[in-house]
């Protein structure tokens, strides 16, 4: 071999060609690198990326968690902002005007007594119940997103911070009741609807998370309550009929029916 360059010397004793081919054949051979796996575009990783830990977030139940994801990366804000707003109660901004000052208002009943044929208004906000006319607090409770009056059976009902209570309407109106007085039903309710027959009134709330409802029947009758419901009915003026789960978000309700004593229920797919 030459001290300048190796000769490499392949002998086919079946080939018709002479060695000299082969060794001009082996000098054309160059060593090569294994080609390098061309990596995906940017913005397709980011996509990826961001699908899985969107799957993680979405599967996050409690708000402690949320607001972590959200300081966390910035990447992460817009789905764990978008789950804490969906579970906020929707609180319109509407104000009542009164002599001192104007409150934010979430709900408003009008309230006229059996004995009375003067109407009152009664709203709630952030602060509690109050009467508009005499701008006195009936009742101090924090976030009040809807209520109800149902005179004929002495109850009224109230959705305050996500929690579905019921009170004495003769000890609301009397301006000395207080947050310990109310009788928690039901936690985490969005919304409740109310119908009232000759009979009975009923009272249908919508709870649950993401991708689930939960909804309960109340019910009060009028006259003597049973064995089994007299505990119940006297400390909340309600007894639970039913509670029907559904595997899918609730949108809206639509009350039970008079005539036929069933329910329907209006949900997304």
């Amino acid at each position: 071999p030459s001290s300048h360059s190796t000769t490499y010397r392949v002998v086919d004793r079946h080939s018709s060609k002479s060695p000299a081919f082969y060794e001009a054949l082996m000098r054309t051979f160059r060593p090569m690198a294994a080609r390098p796996i061309r990596p995906l575009p940017t913005r397709l990783t980011e996509l990826i990326s961001t699908e899985m830990y969107e799957l993680v977030i979405t599967h996050c139940k409690d708000k402690a968690t949320l607001l972590a994801c959200m300081r966390v990366c910035k990447a992460w804000v817009p789905r764990a902002r978008f789950i804490l707003f969906s579970r906020v109660i929707c609180r319109p901004s509407v104000v009542i005007p009164s002599g001192t000052s104007a409150s934010p208002v979430s709900s408003v009943v009008r309230y006229r007594a059996p004995d009375c044929n003067r109407e009152e208004l009664i709203y709630g906000n952030a602060d509690g119940v109050h009467n508009h006319s005499s701008e006195k607090v009936l009742l101090k409770v924090k976030n009040v997103s809807q209520m109800e009056i149902l005179v004929e059976y002495d109850l009224f009902l109230c959705l305050a911070d996500g929690l579905f209570c019921t009170l004495p309407l003769h000890r609301m109106l009397s301006g000395h009741a207080n947050e310990d007085d109310l009788t928690v039903l039901s936690e985490q309710v969005h919304a409740f609807d109310v119908l009232q027959d000759d009979m009975r009134a009923q009272v249908c709330i919508r709870k649950g998370g993401f991708r689930r409802g939960i909804i309960k029947i109340f019910e009060s009758r009028r006259g003597v309550p049973s064995e089994q419901d007299a505990g119940q009915t006297a400390k909340s003026g309600l007894h639970e009929m039913k509670e029907i789960f559904i595997p899918n978000e609730i949108r809206s309700i639509r009350g039970p029916r008079a005539n036929r004593g069933d329910a329907q229920f209006a949900r997304s797919n």
